[in-house]
């Protein structure tokens, strides 16, 4: 593996680059440090020797360092350079503009960070990180994530940093109400003091599973600070109490649209920080292996609307259990009047399945698909499990239209159970 390093030979420049260094040593891995040249070429030579004096500088540690001096877009460059080479990770330093006669808004790092598959560590302060490296230090790390089964790829990049040196991770995700009403299908107002009491529940569920994750770390501690506000400053806040030295942030980076970039939290944490920072993309190279990973089946939800088809789903979810797993029977009904009679049918087949009636739950709603993918929520579901054809001649039958809604709803994976 190797990790790539833009030098443009400003100091901060070339403190990220004694960073790299730091991190290809203690990984084991190479160095590439890459520097951009106006497109005529004219100081080649004198920049490819200025060039090599660095590597050799880096090369006195004992590690591997090569060179590569381009003609173009530092950005473009940097990120040329860690495709080519499929680096593990890419650093600058966090200064640095495109050249005025083809300027376009945002820093070098901003644009490597919205475009590149690789982690991008940005660094501000190289003073906190180095004797961190070094072993002579510890450094704690806020965390930022949104829960999603995409930021595993932020826990999983969490652990390799912490694999570097003793490391204190703050794992923070921040509450947004007015989302978290909708995701969760909650009522009442969205202006609390303290969070509602469900969204509590649910937060605290994924902070603790993704904190168990994380491996290498001396400590992992958890927050979830509210905002109506943007969400990056909870976090800012959120590392500056802590006295974090590095925030790590995910970025989807919405297929390189410019406008969506520059509204997303990691530009917003990219921008404003005052410490290091980590952006990982959540859809980059390393995705097909985060894809082939075994999940962790921990909690299943199964629907029914006791129709033969939506009993079949109920089958199926105790099939597919595994030992140890949770498992959530519900039903959903369009009024009140009808709950009594789901409430007994809904036992029944606990009962015949030799499960626990309180692992049951009637919800009234109109928008079956909507009800189920917050039921889901709520209960930490990592599965749905519905039938997918059927009529059980209710009024909100949860096979056909109900199934393909909540495959685009779910935030998890959907086990669409056709009756046969």
């Amino acid at each position: 593996m190797t990790i790539v390093c833009g030098i443009d030979f400003s100091e901060p420049s070339r403190n990220a680059a004694i960073v790299a260094a730091g991190v290809a040593k203690k990984r084991g891995e190479a160095l590439v440090l890459v520097h951009s040249a106006p497109f005529d070429g004219s100081e080649h030579e004198k920049l490819h020797a200025a060039l090599e004096a660095e590597a050799a500088t880096l090369r006195d540690a004992g590690l591997p360092v090569s060179t590569e001096l381009r003609f173009g877009f530092p950005d473009e460059d940097v990120e040329q350079v860690a495709e080519a080479a499929k680096a593990s990770m890419i650093v600058l330093g966090a200064v640095g503009h495109r050249r005025a006669a083809h300027w376009i808004v945002g820093s070098v790092p901003e644009r490597v960070a919205q475009r590149a598959q690789r982690p991008l560590l940005v660094v501000r302060d190289s003073s906190s990180l180095e004797p961190w490296i070094r072993g002579t230090a510890s450094l704690t790390c806020a965390v930022g994530t949104d829960l999603t089964p995409s930021s595993r790829r932020v826990i999983d990049e969490t652990s390799r940093m912490a694999a570097l040196g003793r490391t204190k991770v703050i794992l923070a995700y921040v509450i947004y109400h007015p989302a978290e009403y909708a995701r969760l299908d909650l009522s009442g107002s969205i202006y609390r003091r303290h969070p509602h009491p469900v969204v509590e529940e649910v937060v605290t569920r994924g902070l603790e599973e993704q904190a168990r994750a994380i491996a290498g770390a001396e400590s992992v501690d958890t927050r979830y600070p509210m905002t109506l506000g943007p969400p990056a400053d909870p976090l800012f806040f959120v590392a500056s109490e802590g006295g974090a030295a590095l925030i790590v942030i995910g970025a989807h980076q919405r297929h390189g649209l410019a406008r969506a970039w520059h509204g997303s939290v990691a530009h917003s944490v990219l921008h404003g920080a005052s410490t290091n920072v980590l952006v990982v993309p959540l859809h980059g190279t390393e995705e097909r292996n985060v894809a082939l990973r075994p999940p962790e089946v921990s909690a299943i939800l199964a629907a029914t609307d006791f129709s033969a088809g939506g009993d079949r789903a109920l089958a199926w979810a105790r099939a597919v259990a595994p030992p140890g797993a949770r498992l959530l029977l519900v039903t959903v009904i369009a009024d009140d009047a009808g709950r009594a009679a789901a409430t007994e049918q809904l036992r029944q087949r606990a009962e015949a399945m030799k499960l626990d009636f309180k692992n049951c739950e009637v919800v009234k709603s109109k928008d079956v698909a909507a009800a189920l993918a917050a039921a889901g929520e709520r209960f930490g579901a990592r599965l749905l499990c519905v039938g997918a054809s059927g009529d059980g001649g209710t009024a909100h039958p949860f096979f056909g239209s109900v199934a393909r809604a909540l495959l685009t709803r779910s935030r998890v994976p959907v086990l669409a159970v056709r009756e046969t």
